[in-house]
């Protein structure tokens, strides 16, 4: 995607495999690619612009 012109942001959270090395392995090779890892938190906050906001609230029950 990068190649594309893309900005891949990967969401960390949904990030899985059988064994956390590979998971770790997986973020070191992100940080090397320069893509961003980001929460699901995160990207909820962005989007409502407040932990506070019944929105962020109403959502995050959703996804937990």
């Amino acid at each position: 995607m990068k190649v594309a012109g893309y900005n891949p942001i990967v969401v960390f959270d949904y990030v899985s495999s059988r064994s956390f090395d590979n998971v770790d392995l997986a973020a070191e090779r992100f940080r090397f690619d320069r893509i961003m890892m980001i929460s699901i938190e995160s990207i909820l906050f962005e989007l409502t612009r407040s932990f506070s906001a019944p929105e962020f609230k109403e959502i995050s029950k959703m996804v937990k």
